[in-house]
């Protein structure tokens, strides 16, 4: 797989991780016991994936006018099974409702292997794109609510696990 290819992979990547984040959202929204914050941190982190997957469009673009690449970045058969694996079993996490505990656990799984989006921006020549995660506000802003959410996540989990164990203890 070449780096066009490998663009290709990561657009679909961050477009199914942008529809995870929005059923996370659209389930915390639903439920009583979340807050509107919550589901709002999610549905920012649905749009923020789907930004990068046009910017990796754009990217694509751009090598298909004849921008050079300068860093090849390729995803071989192995890492790409195994990523897809991992959005299968997000999927599927999500799919009978999700706890904020689950949530938490599924965002890092995902950021984890959404570090691909990063070198694929800096492999061109184009100074726009290598230039993006440096001086992008909206990149910042991503990285803050991906920080949020799993604060929001794991200290509601907590303090859910530690009431359930009060009360098993009374």
């Amino acid at each position: 797989m070449n780096t066009e290819g490998t663009l290709d992979f990561q657009i679909g990547f961050e477009k199914r991780i942008a529809k995870i984040y929005e059923a996370i959202a659209e389930q915390f929204a639903s439920k009583a016991d979340f807050k509107s914050e919550e589901a709002e941190i999610w549905k920012n982190l649905a749009r923020d994936e789907a930004k990068h997957a046009a910017l990796l469009s754009i990217e694509k673009s751009l090598l298909q006018t004849g921008l050079r690449v300068k860093k090849p970045v390729e995803v071989d058969q192995k890492t790409k099974g195994r990523i897809e694996h991992l959005l299968s079993v997000c999927e599927e996490k999500i799919s009978g409702g999700v706890t904020r505990e689950k949530a938490a656990q599924i965002l890092k799984l995902l950021e984890r292997y959404d570090r691909l989006f990063t070198s694929l921006l800096t492999a061109t020549d184009s100074k726009l794109l290598s230039q993006f995660l440096a001086l992008s506000t909206q990149y910042k802003a991503h990285e803050s609510r991906v920080r949020e959410g799993l604060r929001i996540c794991e200290k509601t989990a907590t303090r859910s696990s530690r009431y359930e164990m009060a009360g098993k203890e009374g």
